[in-house]
């Protein structure tokens, strides 16, 4: 159980946060915004199948 605990246990650097900000497209990941309409009644459609 401690080992569990133990992931929480780091830091990270200022060039460790600079290098993560690069990953930051400000786009959604994999299937679009769930504000999108036409996403939503994507999703609708598919639950109803």
């Amino acid at each position: 159980m401690k080992q569990n605990l133990d992931i929480l246990d780091f830091t990270l650097s200022a060039d460790d946060m600079a290098r993560i900000k690069t990953l930051d497209t400000d786009k959604p990941f994999l299937l679009g915004s769930h504000e999108d309409p036409e996403i939503v009644k994507w999703f609708m459609q598919y639950k109803n199948a």
